[in-house]
Protein backbone atom coordinates (compact mmCIF):
# COMPACT_ATOMS: atom_id res chain seq x y z
CA UNK A 1 0.00 0.00 0.00
CA UNK A 2 3.01 2.44 0.77
CA UNK A 3 5.03 1.58 -1.70
CA UNK A 4 4.04 3.94 -4.61
CA UNK A 5 4.81 6.93 -2.18
CA UNK A 6 8.16 5.41 -1.11
CA UNK A 7 10.07 7.61 -4.02
CA UNK A 8 8.26 10.72 -3.51
CA UNK A 9 7.97 10.79 0.14
CA UNK A 10 11.87 10.04 0.22
CA UNK A 11 12.37 12.93 -2.10
CA UNK A 12 10.76 15.27 0.20
CA UNK A 13 12.18 14.06 3.74
CA UNK A 14 15.78 14.58 1.87
CA UNK A 15 14.68 18.25 1.17
CA UNK A 16 13.11 18.53 4.26
CA UNK A 17 15.80 16.98 6.43
CA UNK A 18 18.85 19.18 5.88
CA UNK A 19 21.57 23.29 13.43
CA UNK A 20 22.93 25.86 14.26
CA UNK A 21 24.53 28.24 11.86
CA UNK A 22 27.52 29.83 11.06
CA UNK A 23 27.88 33.54 10.68
CA UNK A 24 27.07 33.69 7.45
CA UNK A 25 24.80 35.88 5.42
CA UNK A 26 21.22 34.33 5.42
CA UNK A 27 18.32 34.31 3.86
CA UNK A 28 14.71 33.55 4.10
CA UNK A 29 12.89 31.53 1.08
CA UNK A 30 9.73 30.98 -0.18
CA UNK A 31 8.42 28.26 -2.59
CA UNK A 32 4.59 27.98 -3.72
CA UNK A 33 2.95 25.17 -5.55
CA UNK A 34 6.70 22.92 -5.69
CA UNK A 35 5.29 19.48 -7.83
CA UNK A 36 8.17 16.98 -7.87
CA UNK A 37 6.88 14.60 -10.62
CA UNK A 38 8.32 10.70 -10.39
CA UNK A 39 10.81 9.75 -12.93
CA UNK A 40 8.65 7.21 -14.15
CA UNK A 41 5.64 9.11 -14.41
CA UNK A 42 3.26 7.22 -11.24
CA UNK A 43 2.78 9.74 -9.69
CA UNK A 44 4.15 13.26 -7.95
CA UNK A 45 4.28 15.10 -4.91
CA UNK A 46 3.01 18.57 -4.50
CA UNK A 47 4.49 21.09 -1.89
CA UNK A 48 1.80 23.74 -1.80
CA UNK A 49 4.54 26.01 0.21
CA UNK A 50 7.48 25.53 1.68
CA UNK A 51 9.90 28.08 3.80
CA UNK A 52 13.50 28.27 4.47
CA UNK A 53 14.14 30.10 7.12
CA UNK A 54 17.68 31.83 7.80
CA UNK A 55 19.24 29.06 5.59
CA UNK A 56 23.01 29.24 3.38
CA UNK A 57 21.19 27.93 0.26
CA UNK A 58 20.43 29.93 -2.57
CA UNK A 59 17.51 30.50 -4.15
CA UNK A 60 18.96 28.53 -6.95
CA UNK A 61 20.25 25.96 -4.76
CA UNK A 62 17.06 25.50 -3.42
CA UNK A 63 14.86 25.40 -6.30
CA UNK A 64 17.07 22.75 -7.61
CA UNK A 65 16.30 20.14 -4.85
CA UNK A 66 12.49 20.68 -6.48
CA UNK A 67 13.66 19.83 -10.04
CA UNK A 68 13.47 16.65 -12.07
CA UNK A 69 16.12 15.03 -13.91
CA UNK A 70 18.94 16.74 -10.82
CA UNK A 71 22.15 14.12 -10.82
CA UNK A 72 22.53 12.37 -7.42
CA UNK A 73 26.31 14.19 -6.84
CA UNK A 74 24.27 17.38 -7.34
CA UNK A 75 21.49 16.51 -4.97
CA UNK A 76 24.28 15.21 -2.51
CA UNK A 77 26.11 18.16 -2.90
CA UNK A 78 23.54 20.52 -1.82
CA UNK A 79 22.38 17.97 0.70
CA UNK A 80 25.88 18.11 2.19
CA UNK A 81 25.81 21.94 2.83
CA UNK A 82 22.02 22.75 3.48
CA UNK A 83 21.56 25.01 6.60
CA UNK A 84 18.70 26.50 8.00
CA UNK A 85 17.09 27.32 11.30
CA UNK A 86 13.74 26.05 10.35
CA UNK A 87 12.25 24.54 7.38
CA UNK A 88 8.09 24.87 7.00
CA UNK A 89 5.71 22.78 4.94
CA UNK A 90 2.19 23.35 6.00
CA UNK A 91 0.86 20.89 3.39
CA UNK A 92 2.12 17.95 1.22
CA UNK A 93 -0.12 16.15 -1.13
CA UNK A 94 1.32 13.04 -2.63
CA UNK A 95 -0.82 11.78 -5.62
CA UNK A 96 0.07 8.26 -7.00
CA UNK A 97 -0.48 7.15 -10.51
CA UNK A 98 -1.24 4.15 -12.60
CA UNK A 99 -2.15 0.86 -10.86
CA UNK A 100 -2.59 3.11 -7.42
CA UNK A 101 -4.69 6.29 -7.22
CA UNK A 102 -5.37 8.50 -4.68
CA UNK A 103 -3.99 11.53 -2.61
CA UNK A 104 -2.33 11.54 0.89
CA UNK A 105 -2.06 14.57 2.64
CA UNK A 106 0.80 14.86 4.67
CA UNK A 107 0.19 17.91 7.40
CA UNK A 108 2.56 20.41 9.52
CA UNK A 109 5.82 19.16 8.44
CA UNK A 110 8.51 21.13 10.37
CA UNK A 111 12.59 20.84 10.38
CA UNK A 112 14.33 22.41 13.36
CA UNK A 113 18.17 23.82 13.38
CA UNK A 114 19.26 21.79 10.33
CA UNK A 115 22.95 21.98 9.47
CA UNK A 116 24.52 19.83 6.66
CA UNK A 117 22.51 16.34 7.66
CA UNK A 118 22.01 17.21 10.85
CA UNK A 119 18.83 18.39 12.66
CA UNK A 120 17.64 19.06 15.94
CA UNK A 121 14.19 18.40 15.89
CA UNK A 122 12.14 17.08 12.71
CA UNK A 123 8.32 16.47 12.54
CA UNK A 124 4.95 15.82 11.32
CA UNK A 125 1.30 16.42 12.55
CA UNK A 126 0.53 13.70 10.48
CA UNK A 127 -1.08 12.29 7.07
CA UNK A 128 -4.18 10.87 6.00
CA UNK A 129 -5.47 9.59 2.55
CA UNK A 130 -7.23 7.26 0.09
CA UNK A 131 -5.59 5.00 -2.41
CA UNK A 132 -7.84 2.72 -4.62
CA UNK A 133 -6.55 -0.46 -6.74
CA UNK A 134 -7.63 -3.30 -8.19
CA UNK A 135 -9.17 -4.51 -5.13
CA UNK A 136 -10.82 -1.20 -4.48
CA UNK A 137 -10.25 1.72 -2.05
CA UNK A 138 -8.43 2.04 0.77
CA UNK A 139 -7.48 4.47 3.98
CA UNK A 140 -4.65 5.25 5.52
CA UNK A 141 -4.05 7.86 8.20
CA UNK A 142 -1.54 8.85 11.19
CA UNK A 143 -0.79 10.92 14.32
CA UNK A 144 2.01 12.75 15.25
CA UNK A 145 5.74 12.06 13.75
CA UNK A 146 8.65 13.55 15.83
CA UNK A 147 12.52 12.83 15.29
CA UNK A 148 15.21 14.46 17.96
CA UNK A 149 18.94 14.89 17.89
CA UNK A 150 19.19 13.37 14.47
CA UNK A 151 22.71 13.25 12.18
CA UNK A 152 22.18 11.28 8.98
CA UNK A 153 24.97 13.55 7.36
CA UNK A 154 27.01 10.30 7.03
CA UNK A 155 23.98 8.76 4.95
CA UNK A 156 24.34 11.33 2.95
CA UNK A 157 27.97 10.71 2.17
CA UNK A 158 26.83 6.80 1.82
CA UNK A 159 24.51 8.28 -0.89
CA UNK A 160 27.22 10.00 -2.74
CA UNK A 161 29.77 6.79 -2.58
CA UNK A 162 26.89 4.53 -4.31
CA UNK A 163 26.25 2.39 -0.99
CA UNK A 164 23.79 3.86 1.99
CA UNK A 165 24.78 0.20 4.25
CA UNK A 166 28.06 2.38 4.85
CA UNK A 167 25.93 5.00 6.39
CA UNK A 168 25.29 5.49 10.02
CA UNK A 169 22.64 7.41 11.26
CA UNK A 170 22.13 8.88 14.82
CA UNK A 171 18.60 9.58 16.44
CA UNK A 172 18.10 10.51 20.04
CA UNK A 173 14.44 9.99 20.13
CA UNK A 174 11.52 9.08 18.36
CA UNK A 175 8.32 9.18 18.45
CA UNK A 176 5.37 7.75 15.94
CA UNK A 177 1.78 7.66 17.25
CA UNK A 178 -1.89 6.40 16.26
CA UNK A 179 -1.40 4.64 12.69
CA UNK A 180 -4.19 2.95 11.05
CA UNK A 181 -3.85 1.63 7.71
CA UNK A 182 -7.07 -0.32 6.06
CA UNK A 183 -6.37 -1.95 2.28
CA UNK A 184 -8.58 -3.62 0.13
CA UNK A 185 -7.92 -7.82 -0.19
CA UNK A 186 -8.55 -8.18 -4.17
CA UNK A 187 -8.94 -11.59 -3.78
CA UNK A 188 -11.44 -11.00 -1.46
CA UNK A 189 -14.88 -9.26 -2.42
CA UNK A 190 -16.43 -6.36 -0.79
CA UNK A 191 -19.85 -8.12 -0.15
CA UNK A 192 -18.08 -10.79 2.05
CA UNK A 193 -19.16 -11.63 5.29
CA UNK A 194 -17.09 -8.93 7.08
CA UNK A 195 -15.75 -7.00 4.48
CA UNK A 196 -12.52 -7.21 2.13
CA UNK A 197 -9.95 -4.52 3.81
CA UNK A 198 -6.84 -5.94 5.65
CA UNK A 199 -6.68 -3.86 9.12
CA UNK A 200 -3.52 -2.93 10.14
CA UNK A 201 -2.93 -0.55 13.15
CA UNK A 202 -0.60 1.00 15.92
CA UNK A 203 -1.02 2.64 19.05
CA UNK A 204 2.44 3.94 19.22
CA UNK A 205 6.20 3.33 18.52
CA UNK A 206 8.74 4.99 20.89
CA UNK A 207 12.41 4.84 20.73
CA UNK A 208 15.15 7.15 22.59
CA UNK A 209 19.27 6.55 22.74
CA UNK A 210 21.92 8.35 24.55
CA UNK A 211 25.29 8.75 22.99
CA UNK A 212 28.21 9.39 24.34
CA UNK A 213 29.57 10.94 20.77
CA UNK A 214 28.80 8.61 18.06
CA UNK A 215 28.35 5.89 20.04
CA UNK A 216 25.39 4.46 21.87
CA UNK A 217 24.95 3.70 25.34
CA UNK A 218 21.85 3.17 25.94
CA UNK A 219 18.55 2.37 24.25
CA UNK A 220 15.06 2.10 24.37
CA UNK A 221 12.09 1.54 22.22
CA UNK A 222 8.60 0.08 22.70
CA UNK A 223 5.99 -1.11 19.90
CA UNK A 224 2.45 -0.80 21.65
CA UNK A 225 -0.46 -1.89 20.68
CA UNK A 226 -0.19 -3.38 17.27
CA UNK A 227 -3.07 -5.20 15.49
CA UNK A 228 -3.45 -6.76 12.32
CA UNK A 229 -6.72 -8.08 10.99
CA UNK A 230 -7.26 -9.86 7.67
CA UNK A 231 -10.78 -10.12 5.99
CA UNK A 232 -13.04 -12.37 7.58
CA UNK A 233 -13.05 -14.57 4.40
CA UNK A 234 -9.84 -14.24 2.81
CA UNK A 235 -7.14 -16.87 3.34
CA UNK A 236 -5.44 -15.54 5.89
CA UNK A 237 -8.13 -14.41 7.65
CA UNK A 238 -9.15 -18.11 7.46
CA UNK A 239 -6.37 -19.74 8.27
CA UNK A 240 -5.96 -17.28 11.98
CA UNK A 241 -9.36 -18.37 12.74
CA UNK A 242 -8.76 -22.10 12.79
CA UNK A 243 -5.36 -21.46 14.86
CA UNK A 244 -8.62 -19.64 16.89
CA UNK A 245 -7.79 -15.82 16.65
CA UNK A 246 -9.71 -12.96 14.86
CA UNK A 247 -6.67 -10.65 15.02
CA UNK A 248 -3.12 -10.15 16.24
CA UNK A 249 -3.03 -8.19 18.58
CA UNK A 250 0.69 -7.42 20.89
CA UNK A 251 3.29 -5.12 21.41
CA UNK A 252 7.52 -5.50 21.78
CA UNK A 253 9.90 -3.57 24.09
CA UNK A 254 13.18 -3.18 23.88
CA UNK A 255 16.06 -1.99 26.30
CA UNK A 256 20.29 -2.45 26.20
CA UNK A 257 23.31 -0.86 27.53
CA UNK A 258 26.47 -0.46 26.48
CA UNK A 259 29.98 0.17 28.42
CA UNK A 260 32.96 1.14 25.93
CA UNK A 261 35.37 1.12 28.60
CA UNK A 262 34.42 -2.57 29.42
CA UNK A 263 33.84 -3.27 25.54
CA UNK A 264 30.28 -5.25 27.24
CA UNK A 265 26.56 -4.91 25.75
CA UNK A 266 23.79 -6.03 27.98
CA UNK A 267 20.74 -6.74 26.32
CA UNK A 268 18.21 -6.26 29.32
CA UNK A 269 14.90 -7.07 27.57
CA UNK A 270 14.09 -8.02 23.97
CA UNK A 271 10.05 -8.91 24.47
CA UNK A 272 7.69 -9.52 21.84
CA UNK A 273 4.37 -9.81 23.42
CA UNK A 274 0.85 -10.89 22.01
CA UNK A 275 -3.00 -10.75 23.19
CA UNK A 276 -4.04 -13.97 24.28
CA UNK A 277 -1.27 -15.75 23.22
CA UNK A 278 1.91 -14.82 25.45
CA UNK A 279 5.50 -13.16 26.07
CA UNK A 280 8.92 -14.28 24.52
CA UNK A 281 11.68 -12.45 26.06
CA UNK A 282 15.43 -12.46 25.15
CA UNK A 283 18.47 -11.08 27.26
CA UNK A 284 21.97 -11.66 27.66
CA UNK A 285 25.51 -10.45 28.06
CA UNK A 286 27.76 -9.95 25.34
CA UNK A 287 31.67 -8.92 25.36
CA UNK A 288 34.44 -7.75 23.60
CA UNK A 289 32.54 -5.47 21.84
CA UNK A 290 34.38 -2.20 20.26
CA UNK A 291 32.91 0.81 19.03
CA UNK A 292 33.41 0.21 15.48
CA UNK A 293 30.16 -2.70 15.69
CA UNK A 294 28.28 1.22 15.89
CA UNK A 295 30.30 3.60 14.06
CA UNK A 296 32.28 2.25 11.23
CA UNK A 297 30.90 1.51 7.80
CA UNK A 298 29.94 -1.94 6.44
CA UNK A 299 33.14 -3.97 6.83
CA UNK A 300 34.25 -2.75 10.09
CA UNK A 301 30.79 -3.02 11.60
CA UNK A 302 31.12 -7.20 10.44
CA UNK A 303 35.17 -7.48 10.95
CA UNK A 304 34.38 -5.52 14.78
CA UNK A 305 31.09 -8.26 14.95
CA UNK A 306 33.05 -10.88 14.90
CA UNK A 307 35.45 -9.96 17.15
CA UNK A 308 33.00 -10.17 19.64
CA UNK A 309 31.27 -13.04 22.17
CA UNK A 310 28.50 -14.41 24.47
CA UNK A 311 28.39 -14.96 28.08
CA UNK A 312 25.47 -15.49 28.90
CA UNK A 313 21.58 -16.02 27.14
CA UNK A 314 18.48 -15.89 28.75
CA UNK A 315 15.06 -16.94 26.63
CA UNK A 316 11.60 -17.61 28.46
CA UNK A 317 8.27 -18.02 27.57
CA UNK A 318 5.11 -17.46 28.76
CA UNK A 319 2.28 -18.93 28.18
CA UNK A 320 -1.19 -16.95 27.90
CA UNK A 321 -2.58 -19.35 25.19
CA UNK A 322 -0.87 -19.48 22.42
CA UNK A 323 0.68 -23.16 23.35
CA UNK A 324 -2.95 -24.49 23.82
CA UNK A 325 -4.19 -22.56 20.56
CA UNK A 326 -1.00 -24.66 18.70
CA UNK A 327 -2.14 -28.06 20.44
CA UNK A 328 -5.63 -27.79 19.68
CA UNK A 329 -5.44 -26.90 16.14
CA UNK A 330 -2.93 -29.96 15.62
CA UNK A 331 -5.43 -31.97 17.20
CA UNK A 332 -7.94 -30.83 15.24
CA UNK A 333 -5.68 -31.44 12.24
CA UNK A 334 -5.06 -34.99 13.08
CA UNK A 335 -8.67 -35.59 14.45
CA UNK A 336 -7.12 -36.23 18.19
CA UNK A 337 -8.07 -34.65 21.51
CA UNK A 338 -6.29 -31.83 22.67
CA UNK A 339 -4.99 -33.73 25.78
CA UNK A 340 -4.07 -36.78 24.67
CA UNK A 341 -1.89 -35.06 22.00
CA UNK A 342 -0.40 -33.47 24.96
CA UNK A 343 0.24 -36.58 26.67
CA UNK A 344 2.04 -38.02 23.77
CA UNK A 345 4.67 -35.10 23.65
CA UNK A 346 4.85 -35.40 26.87
CA UNK A 347 6.06 -39.10 26.64
CA UNK A 348 7.75 -38.77 23.46
CA UNK A 349 10.16 -35.48 24.98
CA UNK A 350 11.14 -37.68 27.96
CA UNK A 351 11.96 -40.64 25.82
CA UNK A 352 13.39 -39.01 22.94
CA UNK A 353 15.24 -35.99 23.21
CA UNK A 354 18.07 -37.29 25.63
CA UNK A 355 19.07 -39.66 22.98
CA UNK A 356 18.72 -36.84 20.51
CA UNK A 357 21.00 -34.76 22.97
CA UNK A 358 23.51 -37.01 22.92
CA UNK A 359 23.18 -38.59 26.60
CA UNK A 360 24.88 -35.14 27.84
CA UNK A 361 23.90 -35.56 31.93
CA UNK A 362 21.72 -32.39 31.36
CA UNK A 363 19.61 -33.55 28.91
CA UNK A 364 17.17 -35.82 31.60
CA UNK A 365 16.96 -32.29 32.95
CA UNK A 366 15.99 -30.42 29.70
CA UNK A 367 13.13 -33.09 28.95
CA UNK A 368 11.80 -32.81 32.48
CA UNK A 369 11.68 -29.20 32.06
CA UNK A 370 9.90 -29.78 28.79
CA UNK A 371 7.28 -32.41 30.11
CA UNK A 372 6.36 -30.73 32.65
CA UNK A 373 5.71 -27.31 30.33
CA UNK A 374 4.14 -29.36 28.09
CA UNK A 375 1.25 -31.08 31.01
CA UNK A 376 0.86 -27.56 32.37
CA UNK A 377 2.16 -24.75 30.11
CA UNK A 378 2.48 -22.10 32.38
CA UNK A 379 6.23 -20.64 31.42
CA UNK A 380 9.21 -22.28 29.48
CA UNK A 381 12.78 -20.35 30.75
CA UNK A 382 16.31 -21.90 28.87
CA UNK A 383 19.43 -20.29 30.12
CA UNK A 384 22.65 -20.81 28.18
CA UNK A 385 26.37 -20.13 29.34
CA UNK A 386 29.77 -21.11 27.76
CA UNK A 387 31.37 -23.62 29.91
CA UNK A 388 34.73 -22.17 29.84
CA UNK A 389 33.97 -18.45 29.82
CA UNK A 390 32.49 -16.63 26.77
CA UNK A 391 32.09 -17.94 23.78
CA UNK A 392 33.32 -15.89 20.57
CA UNK A 393 30.47 -15.25 18.09
CA UNK A 394 32.51 -17.14 15.28
CA UNK A 395 32.73 -20.26 17.58
CA UNK A 396 28.67 -20.30 18.17
CA UNK A 397 28.44 -20.21 14.66
CA UNK A 398 30.32 -23.49 14.35
CA UNK A 399 28.01 -25.33 17.27
CA UNK A 400 25.86 -26.67 14.97
CA UNK A 401 25.51 -30.51 16.49
CA UNK A 402 23.15 -31.04 19.89
CA UNK A 403 26.42 -32.74 20.95
CA UNK A 404 28.78 -30.23 20.39
CA UNK A 405 26.81 -27.57 21.59
CA UNK A 406 25.85 -29.23 24.88
CA UNK A 407 29.89 -29.66 25.24
CA UNK A 408 30.35 -26.10 24.51
CA UNK A 409 27.20 -24.46 26.45
CA UNK A 410 25.74 -25.30 29.84
CA UNK A 411 22.19 -25.66 29.46
CA UNK A 412 19.51 -24.73 32.35
CA UNK A 413 16.08 -25.10 31.22
CA UNK A 414 13.59 -24.29 34.11
CA UNK A 415 9.37 -24.57 33.63
CA UNK A 416 6.51 -22.53 35.42
CA UNK A 417 8.90 -20.67 37.55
Amino acid sequence: MLSPFRPYLLTVAAVLTVQPLTAMALENLTFDNLRVEAPDGKGSVLIKRVDFIDTNLSRADASKLFAAGLSKDEYVAILSKAQAKRIVAPEIVVEPKGDHTGTVTVRSYEVIGLDKGRFQKASIAGFDGTITDKGGTGTIKSGPIVLEDGDFSKLVVAVKDGDVANGVARLGKFSWTGFDLQVPDKDTPASAPGGNLFKIALASLTGSTAYDGDVPTQTKGEFKGFSFQPPQASEAGRSLAKFGYERIEGGITLAGTYDAARKSYALADYTITGVNAGALSLSGNFGNVEKGVFTGDKSQRLAAAAQGNVSDLTLRFVNQGLFDKAVEFYAASVNRKAADVKGEWAVAVTGMLPMMLGGDPSAMKIAEAVNTFIRDPKSLTVSLKGKSGPIRFMEAMSLRDPVTFLSKVQVTTTANQ
